[in-house]
């Protein structure tokens, strides 16, 4: 009796009779997502650059390190978010690209250890080495400061064994006893000192976000006939440190052909060997050739004895002449190129190339044509110069070989490892050494601060290798915020991520504009979003308390109001709602109420604002609960927040049939699950229509439409009625002592 699967159970295939017990799945049942997850994108001390972590709201320290005072910060994001009820987070790490790992290297041959990831929290990773629990073994402890200890204990080994039984153990664990370092890694060098019981101390770790990184260094001339690489040597450098740069060379220029080979013909292509794994090979395109030998292929007749010169009669250019021996009116032997010849185009057939002279009649000679001059075309980028003097051919376009050419090397870039930091804007470059002919001059030195990179990382690029904003693509966040991003012109592209996404996306205008209400509309205005899933924050931000460093600083509102937004269940509105942990804001603290006309003006725009008091009375929250959006239906936070849920729920559901046979009982089974969740929702008062409470064919219709199953399609037609969010309370009052109340 043999069980089966319904799916998998082929009735058309029964041949032997027996009993067949076909196990139908219960009907699947739309699961609503969850609508509590929040995506911040900032900066941090520690954690992985552009991948979402995963956080709670306890846990985000020990992942991205401790609260900082500084803008952008996650740590402080999350803490405010927490402090409105988000316990599940999605958080991406950016920085300006010159973050560094904390390191340490016990002795220097010996082993090195570095912390997993780059930051400043690096900093604070000691490792200590002493004797282990068992006699003739070590013991390594690894501590973050305000975390509990790793102990590898008890390793075995002596000299450099000893080292690498140490890497292996906290990088890959000790298997039944405990799992890898969470805090960083271990490389064995070639030592074999025995370890000193002490402690050591991670350092260089930096976070990425430098005031005065150097980003580029221009070549304004690439000098000539280098014959080393030259140094870069800054001056004007000021309290500046940690560039590293390296120089890449280029092909400038063909001193000379060393030799000219064969087999080649003008617009023939020679690449050059590279310098190097990383480097791009010059190109030279071949301008002249000339001939390098010949050979008799007819000796012709009537010439007159004797030696004598012969011309090429075909070609484009100087056409080559040979000394030949001519007996009996033929040519016997090739004396020699008496007149290699200057061609921009081969003669027409180098097999047997007719010549003239001396009075012959039908003589021919095999010519092979080698290179006479040759161009650049593709400079190259040489970290090392190509192996070999003079350089010689990698490939060719063409059937030459054996060319080799004299080169002149210029400097090409300037390449930037680490940009390092504190450098003025006055900071200048040039170059020493390499025994040039003429010497490469370097242009402008660009400086960059972490403020003017600051919104293009938060937003970050979309790929495979994504970041920023981006890194949240799929993260399952449906409400997200750019930590303390305020530039408008962010704005587009994060609308446009957030509808693409189906998320919820809450941005501020800068600090400071809390009493230039027409700015804030114009600048909106010129942003040119008007659409559902952005909601803007006026420029009026919002101070915290700082309890972890001591100070009462400025926070954007938006990151306020993200946390709230995720906190509530989608149907909820974030208007008229308590912000907590919000100490005040910049409007307040210079005693500025916002008049009925500037707030009006605000709802015209689509910006949204956090004021103290609100309808609902003295507390800090938002204004009016609106989002960008022209259309007032969609106009709504709660719109935004329940159509991303419907949407996200829908998207998960639907997948599953896709592939299944459209089958009446299908299609019900379809129409029962989707009236089974917007059921559900109604019950839960999260949709419906008010004048007919709990009617759930007042709240809602299904319709699957299945006219079109021979082409592959079915369709679930959904109308769904939003609750409607209190904008106006209204209370009519009569009263006097004329008023009369008639008889119920």
């Amino acid at each position: 009796m043999p069980l089966v699967q319904d799916n998998h159970f082929n009735a058309a295939g029964l041949d032997v009779p027996d009993v067949f017990v076909n196990i139908i799945a219960p009907p699947d049942r739309i699961t609503g997502v969850p609508t509590n997850v929040l995506g911040l994108v900032g900066v941090a001390s520690w954690g992985p650059v552009g991948a979402p972590i995963s956080a709670g709201s306890g846990s985000a320290d020990r992942l991205v390190g401790p609260i900082a005072n500084r803008k952008h910060d996650l740590a402080t994001a999350v803490k405010i978010a927490a402090l409105q009820g988000v316990n599940n987070f999605k958080l991406v790490r950016v920085t300006d690209g010159g973050d560094t790992k904390a390191a340490v290297a016990v002795p220097t041959d010996c082993i090195a250890y570095t912390a997993r990831y780059s930051g400043t929290e690096g900093n604070r990773i000691t490792v200590a080495h002493a004797a282990g629990r068992k006699p003739g073994t070590t013991r390594v402890t690894v501590n973050r400061a305000g975390y509990t200890p790793e102990v590898f204990d008890n390793i075995e080994g002596s000299g450099n064994a000893l080292w690498v039984a140490m890497a292996q153990a906290i990088n890959q664990g000790q298997s039944g006893i405990r799992g890898p370092s969470e805090w960083l890694t271990a490389a064995a060098g070639a030592g074999t000192a025995d370890p000193v019981s002490t402690a050591y101390t991670l350092a260089g770790g930096t976070d990425g976000l430098a005031d005065g990184m150097i980003t580029a260094v221009e070549v304004s001339d690439s000098g000539s006939r280098y014959t080393g690489f030259p140094t870069v040597t800054l001056s004007n450098a000021g309290s500046g440190s940690g560039l590293v740069a390296a120089v890449h060379m280029k092909a400038v220029a063909v001193s000379s052909v060393v030799s000219a080979g064969h087999g080649y013909a003008p617009g023939d292509t020679i690449t050059l060997r590279q310098g190097g794994a990383s480097s791009v090979a010059a190109v030279l395109t071949v301008t002249h050739t000339k001939v390098v030998s010949a050979a008799i292929v007819d000796g012709g007749t009537g010439g007159t004895d004797g030696t004598q010169t012969v011309t090429g009669t075909t070609g484009t250019g100087t056409r080559f002449q040979a000394s030949v021996t001519v007996s009996d009116g033929a040519i016997t032997d090739i004396v020699s190129i008496t007149t290699a010849g200057d061609y921009t185009a081969n003669p027409a057939n180098i097999d047997s190339e007719h010549v003239t002279g001396a009075g012959l009649s039908g003589a021919a000679l095999s010519v092979a044509l080698g290179v006479l001059t040759a161009a650049i075309t593709t400079a190259g980028d040489y970290p090392a110069f190509p192996p070999g003097s003079p350089a010689t051919q990698a490939s060719t376009s063409g059937d030459g070989s054996g060319a080799m050419f004299s080169i002149s090397w210029g400097v090409g870039s300037i390449a930037i490892t680490a940009g390092g930091k504190n450098y003025p804007n006055t900071v200048t470059a040039s170059l020493s050494g390499g025994s040039p002919t003429v010497a490469a001059t370097l242009g402008d030195v660009t400086t960059q601060n972490w403020a003017d990179v600051a919104a293009s990382r938060l937003v970050g690029v979309d790929g495979s290798n994504r970041t920023g904003m981006y890194g949240l693509r799929g993260a399952g966040a449906l409400t997200f915020a750019l930590v303390d991003c305020d530039d408008p012109a962010t704005w587009s592209e994060q609308l446009a991520f957030a509808l693409e996404t189906g998320s919820y996306a809450h941005a501020a205008l800068p600090a400071g504009l809390y009493a230039d209400v027409a700015g804030a509309v114009a600048a909106k205005a010129a942003a040119g979003v008007v659409d559902y899933g952005l909601h803007v924050w006026h420029g009026d931000w919002c101070y915290f308390n700082d309890a972890a460093n001591g100070v009462r600083r400025l926070v954007s509102p938006a990151t306020y109001a993200a946390g709230l937004r995720a906190a509530l269940g989608p149907e909820q509105s974030i208007l008229n709602k308590p912000l907590n942990g919000v100490v005040g804001t910049e409007s307040t603290a210079a005693n500025r109420v916002y008049s009925g006309a500037e707030l009006s003006d605000l709802v015209e725009a689509g910006i949204d604002v956090v004021t103290n008091p609100i309808p609902v009375g003295d507390a800090y929250g938002s204004r009016l609960g609106i989002n960008c959006d022209v259309n007032t239906a969609q106009r709504s936070d709660a719109y935004t927040a329940l159509t991303h849920f419907l949407a996200h729920s829908f998207e998960n559901f639907g997948g599953r049939f896709v592939g299944r046979v459209q089958t009446p009982r299908e299609a019900q089974e379809v129409d029962d699950a989707f009236d089974f969740f917007l059921g559900g929702l109604v019950d839960l008062g999260m949709i419906g229509d008010v004048n007919n409470p709990g009617k759930r064919g007042k709240a809602y219709s299904v319709a699957v439409d299945t006219s079109k199953a021979s082409l592959g399609y079915q369709s679930v037609n959904l109308k769904v009625v939003y609750l409607g969010i209190i904008r106006y309370f209204i209370v009519n009052l009569e009263g006097g002592s004329t008023v009369v109340l008639n008889a119920a």
